[in-house]
């Protein structure tokens, strides 16, 4: 498969997704207490300090059952390596990360700065960067037809309607003067049909079946409508393979795809 032709311009780090605006609990406040405002707030965790320094984090789950009174400090969670990520971690990094653990902290200057988990995976950085990884590949497949498959309008089954979408969008480029070829007014859902209906299309994304390069593509296109209409990203903050919506494992699987393609 080619290798990636991303910029700079397109990273987006651990710190760019982050939470930042914290709720902080002093070692010493009650449980109970603490215990509401992390519901309230819906909040899964809050990073617990003593004398103005880090002492870990404690979980609302772990409060339900303690006395009212009894200090939080009884309940923490100690923080460790496992349970930090480094604030320029890249993105694809931050998937395999997240994949591993449900959550992570940042810590900077003896202070937690930042929470960072699955669902943040559904903020605007994140939407910008994978916009920006799709689109690459978007570029490469409609140069991938434009050489090796020149005459898909013909040769592909296409519905009539959406090759006259195409003709007519490229007609009114055509009248300013900014015309190019039909295959860039093509959305990728039409793009992916191209790709897999010509085995020479996809034997050159590295693909060793149609079938394959249809289940992949089908992925692919599913992200960048839910990128490109904002709705969820991460639609189930669990992992595993048969949860339904798209989990952390689904997206870095498909991620992983779009970087090899693009």
């Amino acid at each position: 498969m080619p290798t990636s032709r991303a910029t700079d311009a397109s990273q987006c780090t651990a710190s760019d997704l982050a939470t930042t605006e914290l709720y902080r609990v002093g070692a010493e406040d009650p449980s109970e207490t603490v215990y509401q405002e992390l519901d309230e707030r819906g909040y899964d965790v809050a990073p617990v300090t003593q004398a103005d320094e880090p002492l870990g984090f404690v979980k609302r789950d772990a409060l339900s059952d303690t006395r009212t009174q009894t200090p939080v400090k009884n309940n923490v969670t100690r923080l460790e390596l496992q349970h930090l990520i480094a604030p320029d971690a890249d993105f694809e990094t931050v998937l395999h990360a997240l994949y591993d653990r449900p959550r992570y902290f940042i810590a900077s200057q003896d202070e937690i700065s930042g929470i960072l988990t699955r669902a943040d995976l559904n903020s605007q950085p994140a939407r910008l960067h994978l916009f920006t990884r799709i689109s690459l590949f978007e570029q490469h497949a409609r140069d991938l037809i434009k050489s090796e498959a020149p005459n898909w309008r013909e040769e592909t089954l296409l519905d009539p309607d959406v090759i006259d979408r195409i003709e007519s969008k490229q007609e009114d480029a055509r009248a300013n003067n900014v015309d190019l070829p039909a295959i860039h007014y093509a959305q990728l859902s039409t793009i992916s049909t191209v790709l897999t209906s010509h085995e020479e299309c996809w034997q050159a994304l590295g693909f060793n079946s149609e079938s394959r390069a249809s289940s992949v593509l089908h992925s692919i296109t599913q992200l960048r409508n839910d990128v490109a209409h904002s709705n969820p990203i991460i639609q189930n903050t669990e992992r595993g393979v048969i949860e339904d919506g798209r989990t952390i494992t689904d997206l870095l699987n498909t991620y992983q795809q779009v970087k090899q393609l693009a």
